[in-house]
């Protein structure tokens, strides 16, 4: 990913780079029960993420009173939501990797561990065995993340970078050679997963920062967002309007939906996330309604009367470069405004790799649409259709900048 990304006049501080993966059920149970004292319940049955605060000044942060009210106000908002978190983990780094932009900026990384509280039990260490109504949880969560964020605000150094019984993301404005040794996590025998999605940035319209860096919660973005402030002043608009079965009296609490000071992908993962978390769409459709394709005689008169529909609903955004989704399914949806197709290279069976978009102009591959996924692992082997292959390997390829 080195080609992609760029870095500062120190080589050691990168424009940011990071990596989303799947729980690490096996790994996070050694964790909990070693670092917490608790026993964590089934995997899907519990979320973890990492969590950015400011770096206190004091040598002891664990004493730091601003990081003490930040940790007790997520903790009081999870609690009003039926949540519980069950303690919180410092995730081990090595910072004399960084470079001085980035050291400047480095925060304290933690991870805290949610459940439900009518599921696991109200004050107990060990999970009941309660009811678990799965999509009330993610959508516990989702509001919980957007209502702290907007509570604790990302100028008091305040940044979730994923919550999720799904997966986790671990990043930082790190080079990519940076970031697996910057995380001592990503090096432990138990850490494994069935899917890994890797990312390295190029900053254009925004400076680098820990929280820009990507992947997102649910994207990851190569390029840019030429539509950016229309599509915020449209979103914008429709906050007054909008409703939602599913969210009821708590919408209030997720406005903005486009929270201040992220890049164009973070305003585009903002508004992906809250359709699929809403669960009118599923995820290839949010990011269809989101980033139609070019038009094209070849396209199928389902996908045509789609976009049909979509263009109704939600204006487009003008993406130039290769932007790829995460959902536990590990599919992948990678699209180009301008119909250039991304290149996939296939691997052993189960298995591909996304690369850059095709530069080489008048491609005749008839859509901009590949699945991209890593090796899986047990039932969770992710497929890629013969389809997407054989368009892969009509597309031609251009060497690497």
């Amino acid at each position: 990913m080195t080609h992609r990304g760029a870095t500062g006049a120190d080589s050691r501080d990168g424009d940011g780079a990071g990596v989303m993966v799947g729980i690490p059920h096996g790994f996070f149970v050694r964790e909990g029960e070693r670092d917490l004292g608790v026993k964590l319940p089934a995997e899907g049955e519990y979320a973890v993420g990492n969590i950015f605060f400011r770096k206190p000044t004091t040598p002891n942060w664990t004493r730091d009173p601003a990081l003490k009210q930040q940790k007790a106000t997520f903790t009081s908002i999870a609690d009003k939501l039926g949540l519980r978190v069950l303690g919180w983990r410092h995730v081990p780094v090595d910072s004399t990797l960084l470079g001085p932009a980035s050291f400047s900026r480095e925060p304290i990384i933690l991870q805290p561990f949610v459940v439900l509280k009518s599921h696991y039990g109200a004050d107990t260490k060990e999970p009941q065995g309660g009811d678990l109504d799965e999509r009330q949880f993610e959508r516990q969560l989702y509001v919980l993340r957007k209502h702290a964020t907007h509570t604790l605000k990302l100028e008091s150094g305040f940044y979730i970078c994923s919550l999720s019984t799904k997966n986790i993301v671990y990043k930082g404005q790190l080079s990519p050679v940076q970031v697996y040794a910057y995380y001592h996590d990503l090096n432990h025998v138990l850490f494994a997963s069935h899917f890994c999605l890797v990312h390295s940035r190029f900053s254009t319209n925004t400076f680098p920062s820990w929280d820009r860096a990507q992947p997102m919660r649910w994207a990851a973005h190569n390029g840019e967002i030429n539509t950016v402030r229309g599509n915020k002043n449209w979103m914008r608009a429709r906050e007054g309007s909008m409703r939602s079965e599913r969210f009821g009296d708590d919408l209030e609490l997720l406005y903005p939906i486009i929270e201040t000071g992220g890049s164009d992908s973070a305003a585009f993962d903002n508004v992906l996330e809250l359709l699929i978390v809403n669960g009118v769409l599923k995820m290839h459709e949010a990011v269809m309604l989101m980033i139609p394709e070019a038009n094209s005689t070849e396209m199928e008169p389902e996908k045509r009367a789609f976009y049909q529909w979509a263009s109704c609903v939600m204006e487009v955004r003008l993406v130039s470069a290769l932007s790829s989704s995460c959902a536990y399914s590990v599919a992948r949806r990678a699209r180009d405004a301008d119909a250039r197709p991304a290149r996939l290279a296939a691997r052993s069976p189960g298995t591909a790799r996304p690369c850059s978009r095709s530069r080489t102009a008048g491609s005749a591959a008839p859509t901009s649409t590949a699945t991209a996924c890593a090796r899986a692992a047990g039932s969770r082997r992710p497929t890629t259709s013969s389809s997407a292959r054989a368009r892969s390997a009509r597309s031609p390829s251009s060497p690497r900048r």
